[in-house]
């Protein structure tokens, strides 16, 4: 893989999954265009001041709802957080089931439908097959709970990496061999 197949399979990891390092580029990107600076010289201001007109700028922006939305999320405790995290990945595993559930309804409609297509005894068959399959038992299937929305125990899903510059440059150079791999998932910053 040449230099800037890797650069740009990076920078694309990077925007689908950011993190600490991408949130600070991009808040440099908005500072350098919002105020005419050249980026290199972003990197050399006060971070201070960079981050400060970043926020208050994102703040100023924010509808009244949404700020005290933001406020109560920063002053809550890390066990507030957690419990808020847990209630929300509840949520998003109900939305899963209900959308299951709709999408077993549009198929056994549809499947009523082309009923009509049938002749004679496959219709027949179909039918009955249809009544042994009620409506109402799709609502009370029970889903699994993904792996993705388990609780890891405290610090077992933060890993790191540390490699040697040449260890680094001789993975960029490496030549390219299959489809290239995903990236390892990162935890994201809020």
């Amino acid at each position: 893989m040449n230099y800037f197949t890797a650069l740009r399979l990076a920078a694309m990891a990077a925007v689908k999954k950011p993190d600490p390092e991408y949130n600070l580029r991009a808040i440099h990107r908005w500072y350098s265009k919002t105020f005419y600076t050249p980026l290199h010289v972003v990197a050399d201001l006060d971070p201070e001041d960079v981050y400060t007109a970043y926020f208050e700028t994102h703040y100023e922006e924010m509808d009244e709802e949404a700020r005290e939305a933001e406020i109560k999320e920063l002053l809550e405790t890390p066990e507030e957080a957690i419990e808020a995290d847990r209630a929300w990945q509840a949520t998003e595993v109900d939305s899963f089931r209900y959308r299951k559930m709709l999408e077993a309804q549009e198929a056994m409609r549809k499947a009523g439908e082309k009923l009509g297509d049938l002749k004679g005894d496959a219709a027949k068959k179909f039918e009955g097959v249809m009544r042994m399959a009620p409506k109402h038992k799709i609502a009370e299937t029970k889903l699994p709970k993904p792996k993705a929305l388990e609780q890891p125990a405290p610090g077992e899903s933060i890993t790191m990496q540390f490699v040697d510059e040449a260890t680094f440059e001789e993975a960029l150079n490496r030549p390219s061999v299959g489809p290239p791999q995903k990236p390892r998932p990162t935890k994201q910053s809020k």
